[in-house]
C-alpha cells in the first residue's frame, strides 16, 4: 500500500527517477519496512542506472530530504529502511487509515516515462480511486490548481495542468485511464475528471517479498524441497499474527506509560520469533512432509513453536527485569558508588537522577515482559477456547451433523477425546513454564532469592492456572 504519508512524500519531494525509485522500494520491503532488493535490481526496474540509484540513496538518507532511507545493519551488510508511512505491523488499519494500493500500471515502462507531473496527477487520481473505491473520480479545478481562495498543489498551474493531461491522454497509458476538464453541473465551476478502465480496482502489483524470505530461510536451515504457496500463505499468516497482536499488546500496554525504545524492541523481537521458528519448522518438515498438502495442520503447528519460542523470551525478560530491580532495590550500593565517583557526601533521596538509567532499564524490561506475558495468555486461552466450545456443542447439540463435523475436524471419538485434549493442552502449557521456571532456578542470577528471581514466571503460570479452573470445570464434571 501506498500510504497517506508516503503519498504526500511522492507529491511533494521526489523528482520523476525517484518517484520509481519509491514505487519499487516499497514493493520489496519486508514486514519492518527494510527494502530487500538488491540495489542493481531496484535501479534495472526503475529504469535507471546503479551509479544514479546511489546517488539517490545518498539524497533519501539525508536529513534535508527526510531521511526516508535510514541505514539498517544486517547479516548481509547494509540494507535501508524506508522510513515514510505506517505498515500493518506498526499500527496501520485498512478500515480507518486511508491508502493507495500499488496500482499495476505504476510498473509499467509507460508510466516511467511521463514526467513528473503527469505523475503527480495519475497518483492523486489512483489515490481517490482508493479512497472512494470508484472507477470515477473527479476533482476541482482549484484541488489541483491553487487560487486566491484555495491551496491546491504549489507545483501546479494552468499550463502545467494542461500538458499534465494531455500527456497522460496521448500516452500508452490513456487505454488505463482517461482524463478530461468538465464543468461540474452542480457548481459549474471547472473540474477535472479521470475514467478509469474497468476493472482497475482489482489490478494491483503484490509484495512478495516476505515469501521470498521464508523460502530463502526455510532452505538455509536445512530444507530443500520446495514450498507452494498455499504452505507460504499460512506459515506467513501466523507470521502477521505474531506481529500485530504483539504490536497490539504493546499499544495498550503504552497507554500506562510510554517506554523509550520499547516498540522497536518488540518488533525486533517479533522477528527474532519468527525467524526462530521457521528455523524449528524446517527441522521437522522433512519427517512431516504432510504439512506440505495440508497447510492449516502446518500453521497450527507453526503457531505452537511461535508460542514456545516466545515463551522463552518472556522468561529471559522476566528474568532480567527482576535482576534490574534488585539492583535498583540495593540504595546502599548506589549511595557508595556515587560518593566514591563524586566525592561527595549525600543522602539516599540524592541518588535519584544516577539511579535514573537503571530505572528506565528496568521499566523498558517490564514493559517488554507483559507484552509477552498478554501474548502468550491470550494464545492459551484462544486454543483453549475453542476445544471448549466444540466440546460444549457435543455435549448439548442435538445437531447430529454438526456433532460429526466437530469430531471429524478434531479427530475425537466421544467426549472423552476432547477432556482428554483439554487435558493435554492444559499439562503442556504447564510443562513449559515448569521448563523455564526450573532453568531459572539452576542457572539464573544467584544474587537474588529462590522466590523473587522465578516470581514473573510464576506469576504467569497462577494466570494460567486461573482460567482454566474457572472455564474447563464443567467439561471436566461431565460424566
Amino acid at each position: 500500500m501506498i500510504y497517506e504519508e508516503t503519498y504526500q512524500y511522492l507529491l511533494h519531494n521526489v523528482s520523476s527517477k525517484e518517484f520509481d525509485v519509491c514505487l519499487y522500494s516499497l514493493l520489496h520491503t519486508d514486514w519492518d519496512g527494510i527494502i530487500q532488493a538488491p540495489a542493481s535490481v531496484i535501479a534495472a526496474k526503475a529504469g535507471t542506472k546503479k551509479k544514479y540509484l546511489r546517488q539517490i540513496i545518498h539524497k533519501f538518507t539525508s536529513f534535508k530530504r527526510g531521511n526516508i532511507y535510514i541505514p539498517v545493519e544486517t547479516a548481509e551488510g547494509t540494507k535501508y529502511k524506508f522510513k515514510r508511512g505506517l505498515t500493518r505491523n506498526l499500527g496501520f488499519n485498512n478500515k480507518t487509515d486511508r491508502y493507495c494500493k500499488k496500482y499495476s500500471f505504476f510498473y509499467e515502462d509507460s508510466f516511467q516515462r511521463l514526467s513528473i507531473n503527469s505523475k503527480r496527477l495519475l497518483l492523486m487520481a489512483a489515490y481517490r480511486m482508493s479512497v472512494q473505491k470508484a472507477e470515477s473520480v473527479m476533482f476541482d479545478y482549484h484541488d489541483i490548481v491553487p487560487s486566491k481562495y484555495t491551496y491546491g498543489h504549489p507545483y501546479f498551474t494552468k499550463g502545467r495542468l494542461y500538458e499534465a493531461i494531455s500527456e497522460l491522454n496521448n500516452s500508452e497509458l490513456s487505454k488505463i485511464v482517461k482524463v478530461h476538464l468538465v464543468s461540474n453541473i452542480y457548481t459549474r465551476k471547472l473540474a477535472v475528471s479521470f475514467e478509469f478502465k474497468q476493472g482497475t480496482l482489482d489490478e494491483f502489483a503484490s509484495n512478495y517479498t516476505e515469501r521470498q524470505l521464508l523460502r530463502k530461510k526455510m532452505f538455509e536451515s536445512g530444507f530443500h524441497g520446495y514450498l507452494n504457496d498455499s504452505f507460504c500463505m499460512e506459515i506467513e499468516s501466523v507470521g502477521k499474527y505474531l506481529y500485530n497482536s504483539l504490536f497490539s499488546n504493546e499499544k495498550i500496554m503504552a497507554k500506562q506509560g510510554v517506554i523509550s525504545d520499547a516498540k522497536d524492541e518488540i518488533l525486533s523481537l517479533a522477528r527474532f520469533i519468527y525467524d526462530a521458528a521457521i528455523e524449528q519448522l524446517a527441522a521437522v518438515l522433512p519427517s512431516n512432509i504432510h504439512f506440505l498438502t495440508e497447510p492449516k495442520q502446518a500453521s497450527a503447528y507453526f503457531s505452537t513453536i511461535i508460542y514456545n519460542v516466545l515463551l522463552d523470551e518472556m522468561g529471559k525478560y522476566g528474568h532480567q527485569a527482576e535482576s534490574i530491580k534488585s539492583l535498583l532495590d540495593n540504595h546502599y550500593l548506589h549511595k557508595t558508588i556515587v560518593e566514591k565517583e563524586t566525592g561527595i557526601d549525600i543522602m539516599h533521596i540524592g541518588i535519584e537522577d544516577h539511579v535514573k538509567p537503571i530505572k528506565q532499564r528496568f521499566e523498558k524490561a517490564q514493559h517488554i515482559y507483559l507484552v509477552l506475558k498478554n501474548w502468550s495468555e491470550n494464545w492459551v486461552i484462544s486454543r483453549t477456547k475453542s476445544i471448549i466450545e466444540d466440546s460444549e456443542t457435543l455435549l448439548t447439540s442435538n445437531n447430529e451433523d454438526k456433532k460429526q463435523a466437530i469430531q471429524q475436524k478434531r479427530g475425537w471419538s466421544d467426549i472423552e477425546s476432547a477432556k482428554n485434549q483439554l487435558q493435554l493442552l492444559k499439562e503442556q502449557s504447564y510443562e513449559q513454564i515448569n521448563r523455564l521456571i526450573n532453568q531459572c532456578l539452576t542457572y539464573g542470577n544467584r544474587a537474588i532469592d529462590m522466590s523473587d528471581r522465578i516470581q514473573s514466571l510464576t506469576t504467569a503460570k497462577d494466570s494460567i492456572a486461573s482460567f482454566f479452573a474457572i472455564h474447563t470445570e464443567k467439561i471436566f464434571k461431565t460424566p
